[in-house]
């Protein structure tokens, strides 16, 4: 849960420079933070889709 905070605090840095990374409609680029945590140290590649339901699920309160 750590690295998928530091991963969408990173992504949405960048979102907010205007640097690469940011979707069209403003979306996170959960393939990319997917990548991310791997490569700073993951133990597995997850799917986009779970990292986005993983990070739903945090904002909901449901997990810390």
């Amino acid at each position: 849960i750590r690295l998928l905070h530091r991963a969408i605090n990173h992504h949405q840095k960048r979102m907010e420079l205007g640097k690469q990374g940011r979707t069209r409609d403003g979306k996170l680029p959960w393939k990319r933070i997917s990548v991310w945590i791997k490569e700073h140290g993951g133990s597995y590649l997850f799917a986009p889709a779970t990292c986005a339901k993983k990070w739903e699920e945090v904002e909901m309160g449901e997990e810390e």
